[in-house]
């Protein structure tokens, strides 16, 4: 429990809090060579809990990160590449014959 770990200092100040610490576990996210981490401090509840009697994990946590956007090829250059390539396939078989 991460109450045990902290002096009483920190513990008195926790308890000044009132209601129940939420935090989520840290993601780390790498997406095009860039690393970030993402967490959050607020959770929906949930009707899970631990066994252990701790009523650890009792909220569903949704940490927020932006990705940078990734080009992607218009359809239609694509099409008009593959139009492009079978008229030259049909020139090329014209002049076989």
């Amino acid at each position: 429990m991460l109450l045990g770990i902290l002096n009483p200092q920190q513990q008195s100040l926790v308890g000044m809090l009132g209601s129940p610490l939420q935090a989520s576990e840290v993601v780390k996210v790498t997406h095009n060579g860039r690393t970030t981490y993402a967490y959050t401090f607020s959770a929906a509840r949930s009707t899970l809990s631990s066994n252990d009697g701790t009523n650890s994990h009792t909220g569903v946590y949704d940490p927020q990160f932006t990705l940078d956007p990734v080009d992607v090829p218009e359809p239609s250059i694509l099409l008009g590449l593959i139009g492009v390539g079978g008229l030259v396939a049909a020139k090329r078989q014209s002049k076989k014959s």
